[in-house]
């Protein structure tokens, strides 16, 4: 069966806004361990097992069913929906931590942490990239 040119462009448009999607997350999660925040109980330090074991796990729940849709499986495109919107459920919670403990350090530390502040962007970042996302491949197909 023969893609139609709507069929591949979207099919394009969904691998690339997948791998929009799964880039910004990897920073995030690389920049979360770049606190302040890492360093207190058992959170997840720069370069440790554990990031790099979240970082795997983040990577193989994109990249198994990006895999299947590009071998043809279009149904993996609304596996991928329920992975994006997984993924978007802690970010605006990342946001508000970030930004909440970066105003909490600069009022009572006195200390002002630039990658509490850029984990609070970055969080926003993500959360525009996966609502894009979700734009791209569910919105009204362009003619």
């Amino acid at each position: 069966m023969e893609q139609t040119k709507t069929d591949k462009s979207m099919k394009r448009r969904v691998i690339a806004w997948t791998i929009a999607s799964l880039a910004v997350l990897t920073v995030l999660l690389v920049e979360v361990t770049l606190t302040p925040l890492a360093r207190r109980g058992n959170g997840t330090r720069f370069l440790s097992t554990g990031m790099w074991y979240n970082l795997a796990w983040v990577g193989s729940m994109y990249v198994i069913p990006v895999s299947l849709y590009i071998l043809g499986i279009k149904s993996m495109r609304y596996v991928l929906a329920g992975v994006v919107g997984f993924w978007m459920i802690p970010v605006p919670v990342i946001c508000i931590i970030g930004a909440g403990a970066w105003y909490w350090y600069l009022v009572r530390e006195e200390v002002f942490y630039v990658s509490l502040l850029i984990m609070s962007i970055l969080s926003l970042c993500a959360l525009a990239v996966n609502v894009g996302w979700f734009i791209a491949c569910f919105g009204k197909k362009r003619n």
